[in-house]
Parts: structure tokens; C-alpha cells; sequence
């Protein structure tokens, strides 16, 4: 069953910038959030990515390969994150992302009882209003339920994301998929052969699937890599 949530837009000063916007309240209600991102071959956009997202979680956990040595040197010195080590290719596996984020979660869970989880692809920016829908609708949120964001603008360039132009939108299809899943419910990702079908399966653990309106996200790249073998700079330019 789907529903709907409606942001209303904030006027403050901020709304175009890559800062939370200016109705963010710090102590409030985004520290009730832990992220879970699952991070390989991704080292080029991870700076952006957390300078830009890192503001609005309590804590952030990486899961990784213990051969990608430059993601494992960005987080290393990374205040409230953790990084965690999967074999992606476990039992002749093309890339176990599911099994990572379970991974991830059970460690989480454990680590954070009480707490929102949010699972964020690594290459995934939310906007300043996120900060408004983490101080003022969190709280009146379905603990059955699963959130994701209704529009998601898909850049190409780092000059695009920054102008917010030249964008497709993605079209979802009224599916909560895995490159923004907020949830509470302890429950947990299944192992899989690739990234394809892992994010859609755990979704069927929920009663709700809800979209959040008027709170776009942007997404570095247009391409999907489903089977984790992205090369560095491939679908993004940083000029």
C-alpha cells in the first residue's frame, strides 16, 4: 500500500545550496538517524557525498571491500562513521550487496536499538530541506512503514549538480528502492547475486510503502551498477 507525504518548501536563504537549510535546528530530531551505505569504487564521488549528506545522521555506516584502499583512507579519519568489510563476491557471487547491508544492519541494530535507519547508495546528495523533514515529520512517521523520496534528479556533470540543471528525472514507478529507504522496523536485506532485486525484496517485509514529496534528492551519475564493477569518473564528470 502506498501513500503519500507532503513537504512544504521552506523560503529560507539556503534551499539551493549543498548546506542543510536554514529551518535545521541542531540537536533536534536528525539525531535520531543512522545511515547505511554500501560504498566500492565510489571514491571520486565520496567526498561530495559526505561533505553534503554528513550533516544530517547521528552516525554513518560504510561497508566496503578491503581492496578499494582509497574508500578505506577517505572514512578512516571520518568522525561518527564506521566502517565495516564485505566479501562482494562471496559463494561466486557478481557483487553480494544484500549481504552487505545485512551485514550492516546487524551491527546497527545492535549498536543503535532505538534509532531511524536510512540506507543511502553512495552516490546519492539530499537537499537542505531534509533537515525540515528530520526536525518536524520524523516523529509522526509509521513504524511499519518504509519511506522513499518521490523525485530523484539524475546529474552528469559536477557544474549541473551544483546549478541544479540539466537533469533527467527518475522515473521509479511508485517503488521504494534502495538508494533511499527509511525505515525503523528491524528487519534485514537478504543475500543476492548482484544489486538488482535485493533493495525491491526487503521492501515486502513492510505494510507501507510511503513517498515523501518536495524533498528531491540528486544522483551523481546515470548509470545503475548492478554488478559493482563501476570504474572511477565513468558517469560523472567532476569538471
Amino acid at each position: 500500500m502506498y501513500e503519500i507525504v507532503i513537504i512544504l518548501r521552506c523560503n529560507c536563504n539556503t534551499q539551493n545550496s549543498t548546506q542543510p537549510c536554514g529551518c535545521y535546528k541542531k540537536g533536534g530530531n536528525h539525531l535520531r538517524m543512522i545511515a547505511i551505505t554500501v560504498s566500492t569504487n565510489y571514491s571520486d564521488l565520496l567526498p561530495i557525498v559526505y561533505s553534503n549528506n554528513k550533516a544530517f545522521f547521528k552516525h554513518w555506516v560504510f561497508v566496503t571491500a578491503k581492496e578499494d584502499s582509497a574508500t578505506i583512507k577517505f572514512l578512516s579519519d571520518k568522525p561518527e562513521v564506521t566502517i565495516l568489510y564485505w566479501d562482494f563476491q562471496n559463494q561466486m557471487r557478481v557483487f553480494d550487496k544484500g549481504g552487505a547491508i545485512c551485514h550492516a544492519q546487524a551491527y546497527t541494530y545492535e549498536k543503535f536499538p532505538d534509532d531511524w535507519y536510512l540506507l543511502l547508495d553512495s552516490d546519492i546528495c539530499l537537499p537542505p530541506i531534509f533537515s525540515r523533514f528530520l526536525n518536524e515529520a520524523i516523529s509522526q512517521l509509521n513504524v511499519e512503514a518504509i519511506y522513499g523520496l518521490n523525485d530523484r534528479m539524475d546529474f552528469e556533470t559536477m557544474s549541473d549538480f551544483l546549478s541544479l540543471k540539466n537533469y533527467k528525472l527518475y522515473e521509479h514507478k511508485n517503488n521504494v528502492y534502495g538508494y533511499f529507504q527509511l525505515y525503523r522496523k528491524k528487519v534485514f536485506y537478504s543475500s543476492s547475486r548482484n544489486a538488482s532485486r535485493c533493495d525491491a525484496e526487503f521492501v515486502e517485509y513492510f505494510t507501507k510503502c510511503t513517498l515523501i514529496h518536495n524533498v528531491p534528492c540528486a544522483h551523481l551519475g546515470g548509470l545503475s551498477h548492478w554488478n559493482g564493477n563501476r570504474q572511477i569518473g565513468c558517469d560523472f564528470n567532476l569538471g
